[in-house]
């Protein structure tokens, strides 16, 4: 009986596999370099972002005033350094801290902002210094305050804002916290007997700036 027999070209089969590992090497490699792409552009996208919110972003505490019904008022400024470059920011909610004995306690602090394209929450493209105004009124500061500097009360002003260079941003964001620390003149105090403790020319602060502690 007659066989017929198919002889393997096993060269044939060794370039083919060849091809097939060297195609599945080069897909790796490509996907590879671009999650790598992916991941260096991610990672540029931040490092701008958080270059911009600590750097072209600038905010510090403007004045507190005593209104005319005997409340105080409180204004922040804010400001781009750098307009011709987008930033949006999430004007901020103001938190007001009072030091009663080692503790900080929160006391209420209202918005009272004017201007209605400033309120807290609105988005804005920030090309120019903006102001913001919250109150903080007396009756809501615990009388047992500690005095770090004698005859004023010791606050401090939180100043939350949220900072991103597109108008929704989907992933690049970035929450900067602001602190500031002030000596308060309480509404009632007497005028000549801190001028005299405290040895001032003038008239007496109504507050006091402190630096970061």
């Amino acid at each position: 009986m007659n066989r017929s027999t198919k002889q393997i070209n096993w060269s044939k089969i060794s370039s083919i596999a060849l091809i097939m590992i060297i195609l599945l090497i080069t897909i790796d490699f490509i996907i590879g370099a671009y999650q790598t792409h992916i991941l260096s552009a991610r990672q540029e996208a931040q490092a701008q972002l958080e270059k911009k919110a600590w750097f072209y972003v600038r905010a510090d505490l403007d004045k507190v005033v005593y209104t005319a019904d005997g409340r105080y008022q409180i204004t922040l400024w804010i400001e781009n350094l750098f307009p011709e470059y987008d930033i949006f920011l999430m004007l901020p909610q103001v938190r007001v801290f009072i030091q009663v004995g080692s503790q900080w306690r929160e006391v209420s602090a209202t918005e009272a902002t004017a201007d209605p394209r400033l309120k807290q929450g609105t988005v804005i493209n920030l090309k120019e210094k903006v102001t913001v105004d919250w109150i903080v009124k007396p009756q809501d500061l615990p009388v047992d305050y500690f005095e770090l500097l004698e005859g004023y009360m010791h606050i401090q002003i939180h100043n939350n804002l949220f900072i991103s260079t597109e108008a929704e941003p989907t992933e690049y964001i970035i929450e900067r916290n602001d602190y500031y620390y002030i000596h308060l003149k309480p509404i009632d105090t007497d005028d000549h007997q801190l001028r005299q403790l405290h040895n001032f020319p003038g008239e007496v602060p109504v507050f006091i700036p402190m630096p970061p502690h």
